[in-house]
């Protein structure tokens, strides 16, 4: 029998799905229905949890103030050995999608710091164009395999290797043929758990090349050999300058890498991931006119070093630049 839990959240302001799965953050999210405009509806994996969540439109909404406001139904599949738990769920969501925090309030913050520098037109064009953008609150562990594979990597080839790591070494999880109106069946036999660190210590060089992860293999067997030591135990309570010093220490973590674990993985919304097309955005919206390879990454933090929540405003930034192209 399938082991599921139907909920439905009501009343989301600041949240599409589409901005959520598709800004870089995450690399096991599928679009599952797209109404024409952008994808509605997507299927994805997180903490041993198959989930499907679906945009729903409320016709029942009449003050214009919540026509940006959206419902959601998201069916839960559970392994088999898992309790039920509705109270349970709906708190591991609430926390997966950040959905507790007011994403308004930072923008209209973001907004107010940038509004007298040379690029307060872009910042807020990327703000309305990625509104429905929310930082996850990712698994620490997957998070950081997951980014030491991103290094000089494309997102097609990163989902392809965490892909190829779950199904080869993780424990499939049962879903329906179909929920929500949605067919699943092209879904059915490929849902698996991302691997505990039991299992991937097991692993490797040769296993994780044959995932797809090239020169980054001897990285990933020697970081994971840490991990399972208990490098990153009680890193949740470190400070962001304390966490990005212990990040740095393993192999495959550079400081891009690091900020981008800090921000995925461990919500510290201060860290600010610095990549080709950030490097490329800071310099069209704040250094206009100069050239690029003279921005450097010490100039850049200088820009953003007084605006709170900024790994915030980077996400907005690097989504609606790379989806310029």
């Amino acid at each position: 029998m399938i082991n599921k839990i139907l909920l439905k959240i009501e009343n989301i302001s600041d949240t599409r799905l589409e901005d959520i799965f598709e800004n870089g953050q995450c690399f096991r999210w599928k679009a599952l229905e797209n109404d024409g405009k952008r994808n509605v509806s997507y299927i994805g994996v997180y903490n041993e949890r198959v989930y499907i969540i679906k945009e729903v439109e409320d016709s029942g909404l009449k003050d214009k103030q919540d026509e940006e406001k959206i419902t959601l139904d998201v069916c839960i599949y559970l392994k088999k050995s898992e309790e039920k738990n509705e109270k349970l769920e709906k708190e591991i969501l609430y926390e997966y999608l950040d959905l507790n925090r007011d994403y308004s309030k930072i923008k209209k913050d973001i907004l107010e710091k940038t509004k007298d520098t040379v690029g307060a037109l872009e910042v807020k064009e990327a703000i309305s164009y990625g509104k429905g953008i929310r930082i996850l609150k990712q698994d620490i562990l997957e998070t950081t395999i997951s980014f030491i594979i991103s290094a000089n990597n494309n997102i097609p080839r990163i989902k392809k290797s965490v892909e190829y790591i779950s199904k080869n070494y993780g424990e499939r999880i049962e879903i329906d043929e179909e929920i929500f109106g949605i067919d699943l069946k092209d879904f059915k036999e490929n849902m698996y758990t991302f691997p505990k660190i039991d299992k991937l210590v097991k692993l490797t060089e040769e296993d994780f090349k044959n995932a797809g992860t090239g020169f980054r293999a001897k990285r990933l067997v020697d970081t994971i050999r840490k991990i399972k030591d208990g490098f990153l135990e009680n890193t949740e309570n470190l400070s962001d300058e304390q966490l990005y010093e212990k990040l740095i220490q393993l192999d495959g973590v550079g400081p891009k890498v690091a900020n981008c674990i800090m921000l995925f993985g461990y919500n510290r919304l201060d860290s600010f991931p610095i990549d080709v097309w950030v490097k490329r955005v800071m310099h069209e919206v704040f250094f206009k006119g100069e050239e690029e390879k003279d921005v450097t990454n010490d100039r850049i933090m200088n820009i953003v070093k007084d605006i709170k929540n900024r790994g915030i405003m980077q996400q907005y930034l690097f989504y609606w630049r790379r989806e310029r192209g």
